[in-house]
């Protein structure tokens, strides 16, 4: 996903389940229907329903979503239909049902199935080297990418195209802007989510295709399969503009609106990484034509094998989720829940979902379809739904007890670098795991305690906590390594956790000096560092609320909250005067930003 300034998801969460008995047989008009009934009719609980219901408001209500659309159906019936939240939070304006999202990376889905369009017809071959549709990839490293790498996430592309998809005027353009002096490993060797990866594979369709990639998709996707509410955005007199719903960005009762309709459409051509709109309706038409086998309103899309190929696990994605009983993998353009006791087996469910935290889940020896679209570019909220939806549909009545070892280690600790100094963090227990809730990052599982009682990240083992006791066997802290470094995180109300409260404040006192105003190279476009909560931001011409900058490390860097790749440092001269701040990027650039002055408010 680009990470172009200015550039943001639409924020909103939409909550999609789409559940049926197994033994139903497939029907070609099920997913046209979509038509509402009384869960009890489709043999679910309406009180077990308002779980979900509550779990939703309550991420509402703590201020890690902005707004959000939920939607339970059962064997294509819809069962619940509630809105929470904000459509546009500065405007008053309520979430409403059938809202437009920005599907962002679930827009790769529909370009691995415009793919295998064209491969069923022989237009497009697994093997087939990128460079037979762009020149440009048959020189270096990029020579021997095939179709089948872009599809499975194995190029070795990089995450994104060094330009941004602002700074490329077509989707060719946007790809061979890709092509890096380096690939990250050979091609096949290694598995790396790539908005890259997807804007080639996109690029290569549209060659293939001889038309544009919108007028591709919508031909032999969109319309055969009645989604009527899924396009690019590139017009701002498109009639469906206004049921499109604002974009935040920032961290956990922090959300700075930096996307709104006033602000005219964001993509000016469909590409592979992002750029497609959609409503809940719609994608489970798309998830519903390959629970149907690939069926849809009596009409064959898609070949037996096409589906299967997209549905092969190929790859392990280190990442979490809150289903239990399954591990993720990745296929063509699809990533798949692959059961814990059948590995290499048929998928438990398929779908896809990003490191924001949407994610959109079907399960065919169920009939079940779980969509969860949020767009809170900072917070990931998607294992609390997961772990909801886990105990309410896919297992419900089972308890997972707390084991007796784990019971002392639940709690709440003090992190030293949270964006105030001094944040609240939880060990909490969902489905049979550990795990460790940031409120301005995510939910993070753990992994079971190794020899030595340390529990690694499940999605970074480099990173691993282990519990500190007193003399008297009392948990008082956790400690987070990552190689050579660690951390120790006192447990609220012991000494120790005041002491960091209390330090917390009195360093907080001490950054005022960095609040003031600082310039660019953009005349009219100065930055201000402030104070919000506690904590630094960096606020620019036009935002509602600072991006919030985390506590510095040991050497002096700010990372930015909702993308810790960059961040920020501050310069001071002999005096100690605060002279500039340069703020880091990904990619190594250094952009220093003189002092105008210091803030009258501070």
């Amino acid at each position: 996903m680009n990470r172009t300034a200015g550039i943001a998801s639409v924020i909103g969460a939409v909550l999609f389940l789409v559940v049926g008995p197994a033994a139903a047989a497939p029907q070609t008009d099920r997913a046209a229907e979509f038509t509402a009934d009384k869960p009890e009719n489709q043999g679910l609980s309406g009180a077990s329903l308002q779980k979900l219901t509550e779990v939703l408001n309550r991420l509402i209500q703590e201020n890690r979503l902005v707004g959000a659309e939920l939607v339970v159906l059962k064997n294509r019936r819809v069962v619940l239909h509630e809105t929470a939240g904000w459509k546009d939070r500065e405007n008053k304006t309520r979430m409403e049902k059938n809202t437009i999202f920005s599907l962002r990376s679930l827009t790769r889905p529909l370009i691995g199935l415009a793919a295998q369009l064209l491969i069923d017809e022989g237009r497009l071959a697994l093997q087939d080297k990128v460079s037979r549709f762009l020149p440009a990839f048959g020189q270096g490293p990029t020579a021997g990418i095939t179709v089948e790498h872009l599809l499975t996430q194995r190029s070795g592309l990089p995450k994104a195209a060094s330009t941004g998809f602002a700074g490329a005027a077509s989707l060719r353009a946007l790809a061979e802007a890709s092509i890096p002096a380096k690939l990250a490993f050979e091609p096949g060797k290694d598995f790396l989510a790539s908005d890259a990866a997807g804007d080639v594979l996109a690029a290569v369709v549209e060659r293939a295709a001889g038309v544009e990639l919108e007028s591709f998709i919508k031909k032999r996707l969109l319309e055969p399969l009645g989604m009527k509410d899924t396009f690019v955005f590139s017009r701002p007199d498109d009639p469906r503009a206004n049921r499109i719903c604002s974009a935040y960005v920032g961290t956990t009762a922090n959300w700075n609106r930096n996307w709104s309709l006033e602000h005219g459409p964001l993509y000016r051509f469909a590409m592979g990484s992002q750029s497609f709109y959609s409503t809940p309706l719609d994608y489970a038409r798309l998830l519903s034509l390959l629970l149907d086998k690939g069926t849809a309103r009596g009409r064959t899309l898609l070949t037996a094998a096409a589906v299967k190929r997209v549905l092969t696990p190929v790859s392990f994605i280190p990442s979490d989720t809150g289903f239990s009983g399954v591990k993720l993998r990745y296929g063509q353009m699809m990533q798949v829940l692959a059961s814990d006791a059948d590995p290499n087996g048929e998928p438990a469910a398929f779908g896809h979902s990003n490191p924001e935290g949407i994610l959109a889940w079907a399960w065919p020896g169920q009939d079940l379809i779980i969509l969860f679209f949020t767009q809170t570019h900072g917070v990931r909220a998607e294992v609390p739904i997961e772990n909801a939806v886990d105990q309410v549909l896919l297992h419900p009545g089972e308890r997972s007890d707390v084991p007796e070892a784990y019971r002392p280690l639940l709690g709440k600790y003090i992190d030293v670098y949270g964006p105030s100094g001094a944040e609240e963090v939880s060990i909490i227990y969902l489905n049979g795991r550990l795990a460790i809730d940031i409120p301005s990052q995510a939910v993070f599982l753990l992994d079971p305690p190794d020899s030595r009682g340390r529990l690694a990240l499940s999605r970074n083992a480099s990173i691993g906590i282990t519990f500190v006791r007193n003399d008297r066997g009392e948990v008082t802290a956790l400690r987070r390594d990552q190689g050579d470094k660690s951390l120790e995180i006192p447990r609220l109300g012991t000494p120790e956790a005041q002491a960091v409260i209390d330090k917390a404040q009195k360093t907080r006192e001490g950054w005022k000096k960095y609040v003031g105003l600082y310039n660019t190279e953009l005349a009219g476009q100065d930055v201000e560092i402030v104070m919000k909560d506690g904590s630094l931001g960096i606020l620019r011409e036009g935002q509602d609320a600072p991006l919030l900058l985390r506590a510095p490390d040991a050497e002096g860097r700010r990372r930015l909250n909702a993308r810790p790749t960059t961040y920020v440092t501050f310069e001071e001269n002999e005096k100690g005067e605060v002279m500039s701040f340069t703020f880091h990027t990904v990619n190594g650039q250094a952009l220093v930003r003189t002092r105008i002055r210091a803030s009258e408010k501070k």
